[in-house]
């Protein structure tokens, strides 16, 4: 039931749903009455089984149409108008963030008596790394910023290295990622690229501290 409930309160699928009953009762209304239409009034109406069929679906698709409005309100049929906002927020999603991510990235030195320097990676999730990166976000800070506290916290979260550098492919991919699944947006501030938390975000990032 909540899966037809979701459909039916999604703006486009109601409106398609919608449209695309209204236009085939009125066919079938349509053909029917040109049938009739050439019928002594007076004589006895028989019609194909299949056009019976017909009609009693398309009656019983407006039934349900009209039993949807009353339940979970009238839907506008041509009224769709594109909401950027809105649609940023239909895109979040948790379950998604929850996917496996992962960061390569330099080190320049070890905890233990004998540093070193090289590469190595990070694997966890897109969740892990909002739950990183999204306490310093409130202050909308730019990119350059981030990127510089990002690879402190992961440092303190790694243990075992003094500094780390994610890659700049990794971290721009991660940036992507989580804006398209509407935690974080972007926006260019004259010529600084800045990061914000959405207020989908900011929920988020309140449950996970």
């Amino acid at each position: 039931m909540k899966f037809f409930q979701r459909i039916w309160k999604d703006p486009v699928w109601s409106n398609v749903i919608a449209t695309a009953i209204f236009a085939l009762v009125a066919t079938v209304g349509a053909a029917l009455w040109g049938h009739l239409s050439d019928v002594k009034w007076s004589a006895p109406v028989t019609f194909p089984t299949w056009e019976v069929a017909v009609w009693a679906v398309m009656q019983i698709a407006a039934a349900a149409w009209i039993g949807c409005s009353l339940i979970f309100g009238m839907r506008p049929v041509f009224r769709f108008v594109p909401d950027p906002e809105r649609d940023a927020a239909r895109a979040f999603s948790e379950v998604a963030l929850d996917a496996p991510l992962k960061l390569h990235f330099e080190y320049l030195g070890g905890r233990d008596m004998y540093p070193s320097n090289g590469k190595s990676f990070w694997d966890g999730t897109y969740l892990q790394a909002f739950r990183l990166v999204g306490p310093h976000l409130k202050a909308k800070p730019a990119e350059r910023v981030v990127k510089t506290r990002f690879n402190k916290t992961l440092s303190a979260e790694l243990k075992d290295y003094a500094i780390v550098h994610v890659m700049p492919n990794d971290f721009d991919s991660m940036k992507i990622r989580l804006e398209s699944l509407g935690a974080i947006k972007l926006v260019h501030d004259q010529d600084t690229l800045r990061w914000e938390l959405t207020s989908d975000g900011e929920r988020l990032l309140a449950k996970l501290h």
